[in-house]
């Protein structure tokens, strides 16, 4: 990659930091972040590099090698005040493989005045990208990413990254995710920290139409926690490496800035990043309205196993032989029958609502939700414990801050609505609108029940709160007009790479004084992204 055989001309995308350092004290005054196009071109006569990034642009020949090695090319040349670096990286600096089609660079412009030096650093990556008839648009991947990088904070030293971690690619949903630890380094005094907290972590969607993918990002290291953006590119023949540049800030001046290469490694697990194209055996959580917590096993065979973290009695495996009618064609429906603790037959049944394109009502790719029913019998009693969960791929923790923008969220409603020993089967719809920029949201529930040929409408519940950004679930205050009080609380989050839907599980209390006084409804919800 370094010295093609022949003239050579890259265009890329760039992570560029702009940033100000006070060299007597060592420290950072401070920075911003961006990306930006990169043109790298190589000269085979000459043996030379020129960069080129909006009007600047440098030469490099072989008079300004200042370093050659098997780890690296670095030119150095000066011209009055304005001192610049290129680093051509031969090998990741984590010691994996070297790239076949995919290199890293940096592009370094230092000028410095008396005390003070301003540094213009732009991080890419440049090389033979995969041609879209290549690309593949089935199957999935995991790749091994080395990453580097500059993290900036004003008052303190600045500091390289260096990232090992992995890439994992859903070429026919078109959803990637990737994490990596991160070992960070003091420019100044050479000081290196890491830690259990420090790492970087992505998702977004590959394009249907080339190589390209994009997403969000969240950086956590020794300064505390960034969130910016990444994009990037598969590299050679049937997307064989890949490489992004990113960069991330926060609102204390914190700026991440840096790229990645990663190449497809057999060892690196598979996992699952959408319900409609599971990889044998997948396990997400599940989180019911009371009870149970748990997990939930979807298998490419079929079958799933259903676990309850604290009532293993309520767990099983269901198989094809255990498939029973469902209430309508957008459930799929198991049944086993137990006997004993005094009981002459216990049945579990669960339901799932179908994720994908064949659901009529509402397709859903990363959440999902069910309901699983004890049915007691014995000689004095038949009854029914009807409890709604959600499970899914939920989008990686933090990602949500990353995010702007505002969008509007519909889905389904399924629950209990239950009053002096009665238990309805509660359905409705739901609203979301969400802000992303003010991490804010309102929305809706509209909800009716029905047992038999009786029917209660219980109307429309107002949705009001705060995003947790950095967390697992927010929390929505659940009001109705006329009344000056909540009435309950929804708990929800995003599932999805790129956040683009919503689970959560409610419960309401109707008090004295409102229609239906009396009336408890608990349940679930999900909703997809317009």
């Amino acid at each position: 990659m370094l010295y093609p055989d022949r003239d050579r001309s890259f265009t890329t995308r760039s992570a560029n930091s702009d940033l100000t350092f006070d060299l007597t004290a060592g420290t950072a005054t401070g920075g911003t972040t961006r990306h930006s196009s990169l043109a790298i071109s190589y000269n085979a006569d000459s043996q030379s590099y020129t960069v080129a990034k909006g009007e600047v642009s440098s030469s490099f020949g072989q008079a300004d090698i200042v370093a050659d090695n098997a780890d690296e090319l670095v030119f150095y040349r000066q011209m009055g005040d304005i001192r610049e670096y290129l680093t051509l990286v031969r090998r990741p600096y984590s010691g994996l493989p070297e790239r076949k089609h995919v290199a890293l660079g940096y592009w370094q412009r230092n000028i410095v005045s008396s005390d003070r030096q301003s540094m213009d650093l732009a991080t890419f990556v440049y090389g033979l990208p995969t041609s879209t008839g290549s690309m593949p648009r089935s199957g999935s991947a995991g790749y091994n990413i080395d990453a580097f990088g500059v993290v900036s904070q004003p008052g303190k030293e600045p500091r390289t990254l260096f990232g090992l971690g992995t890439f994992n690619a859903d070429f026919l949903t078109g959803d990637f995710t990737t994490k990596a630890d991160v070992f960070e380094q003091s420019l100044a005094s050479e000081e290196h920290s890491s830690g259990v907290n420090f790492h970087m972590s992505g998702a977004g969607q590959i394009s249907a139409t080339n190589s390209t993918f994009a997403g969000t990002l969240r950086y956590d290291g020794l300064y505390g926690t960034a969130v910016g953006a990444l994009e990037g590119r598969f590299y050679g023949p049937g997307a064989v490496e890949l490489g992004a540049a990113f960069s991330a800030s926060n609102a204390d001046g914190m700026t991440v800035s840096g790229a990645l290469t990663g190449q497809r490694d057999d060892a690196v697990p598979i996992r699952n990043l959408a319900l409609t194209n599971l990889q044998p055996g997948v396990a997400v959580d599940i989180l019911g309205t009371v009870y149970p917590e748990g997990s939930i096993s979807l298998n490419t065979d079929g079958s799933i196993s259903f676990r309850a973290t604290e009532w293993d009695y309520l767990g099983g495996t269901f198989t094809d032989r255990d498939r029973v009618a469902a209430r309508n064609v957008n459930f799929d429906a198991w049944r086993i029958s137990n006997g004993g603790r005094g009981l002459a037959r216990e049945d579990l049944t669960v339901e799932l609502y179908r994720p994908g394109a064949d659901n009529t009502e509402l397709a859903l790719t990363y959440a999902s939700f069910g309901e699983w029913q004890l049915t007691y019998y014995d000689a004095a009693r038949d009854e029914h414990f009807p409890q709604q969960f959600i499970y899914g791929i939920e989008t990686p923790a933090g990602l949500i801050a990353a995010r702007t923008g505002t969008a509007r969220y519909d889905g389904v409603v399924l629950g209990t609505a239950s009053n002096a020993g009665q238990a309805y089967q509660a359905n409705g719809t739901s609203r979301f609108d969400i802000n992303f920029s003010d991490q804010s949201f309102a929305g809706q529930l509209a909800i009716a029940a029905t047992h038999g040929s009786d029917r209660i409408d219980f109307g429309s519940f107002d949705l009001s709160g705060r995003l947790n950004a950095l967390g697992a679930d927010s929390e929505a205050s659940i009001n109705m007009a006329g009344v000056d009080h909540g009435l309950g609380t929804l708990m929800f989050r995003f599932y999805g790479p790129s956040a683009q839907e919503i689970g959560g599980r409610f419960t309401i209390g109707l008090p004295e004084g409102t229609a239906n006084a009396g009336w408890g409804i608990t349940g679930v919800t999900v909703a997809k992204e317009r």
